[in-house]
């Protein structure tokens, strides 16, 4: 509560309904009952892959209620060994590998692209580097930079002081700056083997803010600031433009969903446009933010970066219903670092700082999620320009996964991994016990609730728990019958045998005994 006190007070005005509860509705997806029996040797587990937050209630004996009233809550270990306990999901990440990168003591890296297992990077000589990567089970173990590179310098004109940007289309990798572009084949960059370079015209802008390509649309869309999103798209290897959104602002940012495009200026907000295929259409309706930087979007989500007036950075989450444009401001991070951009990578996005950074795990209603889960979630890299996942290739098993991520300085490859640890529930006992449990798990799995943030998923299982010594079965019990029998008569025979061969012994020595005597006896005489 302290909290939110100290945002609104920065947030100002603009933002003063963020701490009003929205009207959430809880939609059970899922309720089952069930009886497990183990016995004090062994244990029970139960995961939840699905699950952003588990909760866990209690009754001693077996119940059939399903009335929540009826069970006590329990914390994460109260039953530890001695019953049930649960573990909530967990992230860490880890820094695995940094190299550095041939900068000659000179030069910089601006940008980088993933394809399979290669990285491309991009100097700021308008030289381009390829790095084989090398993932060994869970974890990133070589970077390897190929002596050859490939130079752009007489291909493609860039305006000094700006730099050229990355934009990948499948296995074609783009080189694009203010006056045109280029791009190659990766698959063609085989060892020392440069691949051939293709040029494409483009409009001539004053400066670049972001590009950014959708698959599903299959537009390229070039932010360049007062001059507005110029849209292309790219078809039959060729380049070709489909129209400009102009708009009375400084454009800095785009995304896009389906057939809408959302745009960020650097004063008001966000902007919603609906693209048809050869003219959009600019909505009346947007979402009103003070002083952005950047933003990005997932689902019914947006991650924005900004600032207030005194130029406080903090980030929001903004979950809305994009069917009746309804939405709520579900998140502020208001963290230790100097925020200066938000990135998608993936399933994660990050909030990028200068030195420091920040995963976030986002569209999870603010209620199902305490602090503690973004716990191992900062990092510190310095100067970190971007951040991309490997696409597809992760580690998996019962209790975790991992993702793998490169992350680029001016001067260094950086290799991290992202570990997820699934909630789970783990049952066991040394004794005797007979227990009920409410498992009551958050998820956001349900179809009701993937385009609508108002709707939240909530799972419901009862587990009658009973934990047994162990007793052996009757095969088990004639076993040990026999061996029993069959042990003590061998200890009989072995008492018997013993007895009768003291009894010779005992003979025998006395007959050596008489013999001595006698043999005595004569030497005396």
């Amino acid at each position: 509560m302290f909290s939110q006190l100290i945002l609104s007070t920065l947030l100002g005005l603009t933002y003063s309904n963020w701490t009003r509860t929205p009207q959430i509705k809880i939609k059970k997806f899922n309720e089952t009952d069930s009886s497990v029996s183990i016995n004090t040797d062994n244990f029970y587990h139960l995961k939840y892959p699905n699950a952003y937050d588990v909760n866990l209630y209690y009754k001693q004996g077996i119940s059939n209620s399903k009335n929540l009233s009826d069970y006590e809550k329990i914390n994460n270990s109260q039953f530890y060994g001695n019953g049930c306990s649960y573990f909530q999901r967990k992230i860490k990440v880890e820094d695995q590998i940094q190299y550095q990168l041939p900068d000659d003591g000179k030069y910089i890296f601006t940008d980088f692209a993933i394809v399979g297992l290669s990285a491309f990077l991009l100097r700021n000589d308008n030289k381009i580097f390829k790095t084989d990567i090398l993932i060994n089970g869970k974890e990133l173990k070589k970077i390897h930079v190929l002596q050859q590179y490939l130079d752009f310098s007489n291909d493609l004109k860039v305006i000094q002081f700006r730099k050229p940007r990355f934009l990948q289309i499948k296995e074609q990798l783009f080189i694009i700056s203010e006056n045109g572009a280029l791009s190659f084949n990766t698959k063609q960059w085989i060892n020392n083997t440069l691949p051939n370079i293709t040029k494409y015209k483009f409009e001539t802008v004053k400066n670049i803010n972001q590009i950014h390509y959708d698959e599903f649309l299959n537009r390229i869309f070039i932010v360049a600031g007062t001059q507005g999103v110029i849209v292309y798209k790219f078809e039959n290897e060729e380049i070709k433009k489909v129209y400009t959104i102009n708009m009375d602002y400084n454009l800095i940012k785009v995304q896009t969903n389906e057939n809408n495009l959302f745009i960020l200026d650097d004063k008001k907000g966000i902007h919603f446009v609906s693209l048809k295929e050869d003219n959009f259409i600019i909505d009346k309706f947007f979402i009103p933010i003070e002083y952005p930087i950047s933003f990005v979007q997932k689902n019914n989500q947006f991650l924005v970066i900004t600032q207030n007036e005194d130029k406080v950075r903090f980030g929001i989450e903004i979950l809305i219903n994009f069917v009746n444009q309804e939405y709520f401001y579900n998140k502020f991070y208001l963290e230790d670092m100097q925020l200066k951009d938000v990135q998608e990578s993936e399933e994660y996005q990050f909030l990028i700082g200068y030195d420091v950074h920040k995963l976030v795990r986002s569209n999870i209603y603010r209620g199902f999620v305490n602090d503690n889960f973004y716990h191992g979630t900062d990092f510190m890299i310095p100067l970190l320009e971007k951040i991309q996942e490997f696409k597809g290739i992760i580690f998996e098993d019962s209790y975790s996964i991992v993702h793998f991520s490169l992350g680029i300085t001016p001067h260094y490859l950086y290799g991290l991994s992202i570990r997820e640890r699934y909630p789970e529930i783990q049952c066991s006992s040394q004794n005797q016990i007979e227990q009920s449990y409410m498992i009551v798990i958050n998820s956001t799995q349900c179809k009701n609730a993937e385009k609508n943030p108002f709707i939240v998923c909530q799972e419901q299982h009862l587990i009658n728990l009973s934990i047994n010594e162990i007793f052996l079965d009757l095969q088990s019990q004639l076993l040990v019958e026999v061996v029993l029998i069959s042990g003590f008569i061998i200890f009989i025979i072995f008492l018997l045998f013993s007895i009768i061969m003291c009894r010779r012994w005992r003979f025998a020595i006395e007959i050596l005994k008489r013999k001595s005597k006698n043999y005595m006896n004569v030497q005396v005489s």
